[in-house]
């Protein structure tokens, strides 16, 4: 959403014109002079145009190699938590202090390997649960309010579940799960039943290896849709739901390279949603598929960085407009492109994460509480998170 500016401060004010400079004034314009003095002379990866750029500030350890990383006020303090789990079945949960630190983290069983994990109240008691893939189903840890995750259920797949999201497919007001299925090729859709269990899947052609899915109101009737990337076939899909849970493929569009994730938000600020992509193994660029609201896309631009794993978006500067990071495999490295509003994006900025590091994904929470959003990685070289703050 835009920011609502004053618009007085634009108008032009005779007797403001003739207020003699004061110290304000002068302390505020020394400062902004030292900040850009010091973003000309400091490296590309560490400072932007404009004043803008992400610190980082420490990294986390974690057992084993992290793939994903997920957010969301896990203790009901108000302050961001956030959950990654590792490569040896364990996840771990960071509880946030609201000062940029975080208690020692502790972690839970779940079973699973190179898991990707989403957050949702999936028993609805008002506590935040967790989501995560586990061998061929998905096993549900149940949050008892205070951040711990103590008792579990199990939810089952089409066979080899890869991507996995959370929302209210059927509009029963229950959360509801959606699987991408890389070994048989399509996507389950589990329906919730709000008590923390889960009906048997609902599966739908979703093309060749599909390995991320994105919940969307893409085709204006209300009705959650769904869009896919596949790692194979090298496509999107979109696929129309009909409000009780199912869905039928309404469109797909070659895209350039193995897909990874794919992510919605509306970057050119026209009350629809469009997609970010980004590619496995690939030096070219992150897609962007502007959507017209009736479950139709075009590629109308993309930022030139390759090999982005993990995407989030968020607006990070503060100009009304949603901005990208992504997570850079090979390149190890975040990057943060900013968006104009017209779903462009300006020349992205590097941030290379420490020596080993192999991120594989990327989002983000206001960890210090200043009202900026912060980023948060997932790193499976180094075995740790990293914390990246905004300035």
């Amino acid at each position: 959403m835009k920011t609502l500016r004053n618009k007085s401060a634009f108008v032009p004010n005779s007797r403001r014109s003739l207020q003699p400079f004061g110290r304000a004034q002068a302390i505020r314009l020394h400062l902004l002079f030292a900040v850009l003095l010091g973003c000309f002379f400091a490296p590309a990866d560490t400072c932007s145009a404009g004043a803008f750029t992400f610190v980082i500030k420490e990294y986390l350890p974690v057992n084993a190699g992290v793939q994903h990383v997920a957010v969301a006020d896990l203790n009901g303090d108000s302050n961001p938590d956030f959950a990654a789990p590792d490569g040896s079945g364990n996840v771990w949960v960071f509880l946030g202090l609201g000062n940029g630190r975080f208690a020692p983290p502790q972690s839970y069983s779940y079973g699973g390997y190179d898991s990707e994990v989403v957050v949702g109240d999936f028993n609805k008691d008002g506590a935040p649960d967790l989501a995560l893939v586990s061998g061929a189903s998905i096993t549900i840890l149940f949050n008892d309010g205070t951040g711990a995750f103590e008792t579990t259920a199990s939810a089952t797949a089409d066979g080899s579940p890869f991507g996995l999201a959370a929302g209210d497919v059927n509009g029963d007001g229950n959360l509801d799960l959606v699987a991408v299925n890389s070994g048989a090729s399509d996507v389950s859709v589990i329906l919730g039943d709000g008590a923390g269990g889960f009906a048997p899947p609902m599966n739908f052609p979703a093309g060749d290896l599909p390995v991320s899915v994105a919940i969307g109101e893409f085709t204006g009737d209300t009705a959650p849709d769904l869009a896919i990337s596949t790692y194979s076939s090298q496509e999107v899909f979109i696929l129309k739901g009909d409000g009780t849970g199912r869905f039928v493929t309404i469109n797909s569009y070659p895209i350039g390279g193995s897909g990874a994730e794919i992510l919605a938000g509306d970057f050119n600020n026209d009350q629809h949603l469009d997609l970010a992509v980004g590619y496995y193994n690939s030096d070219n660029h992150i897609d962007l598929f502007i959507g017209d609201g009736n479950g139709n896309f075009t590629l109308e631009s993309a930022v030139p960085v390759g090999d982005v794993h993990g995407l989030t978006a968020a607006d990070f500067n503060g100009d009304g407009n949603l901005d990208l990071a992504g997570a850079t495999y090979f390149g190890g490295a975040i990057v943060v492109a900013t968006g104009d509003g017209t779903g462009h994006f300006n020349r992205h900025l590097k941030y290379s994460l420490r020596r080993g590091a192999l991120p594989i994904d990327v989002t983000f929470g206001d960890f210090d509480r200043d009202g900026r959003p912060d980023l948060v990685t997932a790193d499976f070289g180094t075995h740790d998170v990293a914390l990246l703050f905004n300035r």
